[in-house]
C-alpha cells in the first residue's frame, strides 16, 4: 500500500546532486508525489483506525471491570490501537504538507 520512500530517497542521494539541483529535480517531485499518494491511502485507512480505537476502548473498559484482568496488558492493547491511529493521522498530515510544497513548486515553475 505505502510507497517505498527509502528506495526513492536512496536513488535521489545516489545522484550526488547539489541542494539546488535536488530542489529542481524530477526525483524530488517523485518523492513528494509518493508522500501525497501515501497520505491519500492513509485517509482510506483512517476510518478503520478510528473504528479500531473505538472497539478496543469498549473492550478494554469491559475487561477492566474484571478484578483478575491484567491492567498493564489492557493498557498496552489500547495504547497500540491509539498509536496506530496517530501514525495514520501523521501520514495524512505529511501528505497534506507535501501537497502544499508540490503546489508551490508547480506555481513557481509557471511563473
Amino acid at each position: 500500500m505505502f510507497r517505498d520512500m527509502d528506495s526513492l530517497i536512496a536513488a535521489a542521494k545516489a545522484l550526488n546532486m547539489t541542494p539546488e539541483q535536488y530542489r529542481q529535480s524530477r526525483e524530488r517531485l517523485q518523492i513528494l508525489q509518493a508522500y501525497i499518494d501515501n497520505g491519500k491511502d492513509a485517509e482510506t485507512v483512517r476510518d478503520f483506525a478510528d473504528a479500531i480505537v473505538k472497539e478496543v476502548g469498549k473492550e478494554v473498559n469491559e475487561k477492566m471491570l474484571d478484578p483478575n484482568s491484567d491492567l498493564n496488558l489492557l493498557r498496552g492493547y489500547y495504547r497500540g490501537a491509539v498509536l496506530f491511529q496517530k501514525k495514520v493521522l501523521a501520514v495524512i498530515q505529511m501528505g497534506e504538507q507535501k501537497r502544499a510544497t508540490l503546489d508551490a513548486i508547480k506555481k513557481s515553475q509557471k511563473e
